[in-house]
């Protein structure tokens, strides 16, 4: 807490407060995934919880696939991309920008931008190090 305190402006600290959200309670047992999406989507959109209920639950669930397949990729494409959030140019393609997965969370990555050889092994990618 104390290094993200040093991080903000001392001169206007951001002030939190303390309240109370009521959030409606799903009714079937099994969509309370749901409900805790939808809670957080109406409180970063400053919607009252309560206006999501049960009757919103299978729409919902439709918006969030449309938009997790909408923001899905193609292993083919997926091969091709450099997930290193640094990397210059995340889709070269050129032989000396060769790519590798990691064995352990399956991210892609240019040897190149990890500072191996083309003959090196990825053993692991730094954010599983």
């Amino acid at each position: 807490m104390d290094a993200r305190l040093s991080l903000l402006d001392n001169k206007n600290p951001i002030k939190w407060t303390r309240g109370q959200t009521q959030s409606s309670v799903p009714e079937d047992g099994s969509s309370c995934g749901v409900f805790v999406l939808m809670n957080a989507e109406a409180v970063t959109k400053n919607v009252p919880p309560r206006l999501m209920r049960q009757c919103h639950v299978h729409t919902y669930r439709q918006h969030e696939l449309q938009r997790l397949i909408s923001s899905s990729t193609t292993l083919e494409v997926k091969m091709k991309r450099c997930d290193l959030p640094f990397c210059s140019n995340p889709v070269k393609s050129e032989r000396k920008h060769q790519r590798s997965q990691c064995p352990s969370c399956e991210k892609w990555s240019h040897k190149f931008c990890l500072g191996l050889d083309e003959d090196q092994l990825v053993n692991t990618c730094m954010f599983c190090c």
